[in-house]
């Protein structure tokens, strides 16, 4: 909502050579925001490191990403994995290493 309001005072109140600058400053902090809103740090480094300044690479190199991710967690839950079980008290969720009973 922001970004659209400033896009709207730069056409209505700039020059034609200062609304480029300030259309492009807007897309950039959309673009930022955009970015800061992942909720996978990993997305976020990615992002950043290929410096994009396209909405649209962002949103693709996203989805791929959240994709990517998506996959290898189910793939993960597919194989039947387990939590460890205690040598120690037979228990689950932790290893003999860990045991607090012991």
């Amino acid at each position: 909502m922001l970004g659209l309001q400033f896009c709207e005072s730069a056409l209505l109140n700039c020059g034609d050579g200062e609304q480029e600058g300030i259309l492009d400053l807007s897309d950039r902090l959309l673009n930022i925001c955009f970015v800061q809103g992942f909720s996978s740090d990993h997305i976020q480094t990615l992002v950043w490191s290929r410096n994009y300044h396209n909405f649209y690479e962002i949103a693709e190199t996203t989805l791929v990403e959240e994709s990517a991710i998506t996959s290898k967690q189910d793939q993960y839950r597919a194989e039947g994995s387990t939590s460890p079980r205690c040598g120690s008290c037979g228990k689950l969720g932790h290893s003999s290493k860990n045991c607090f009973f012991f």
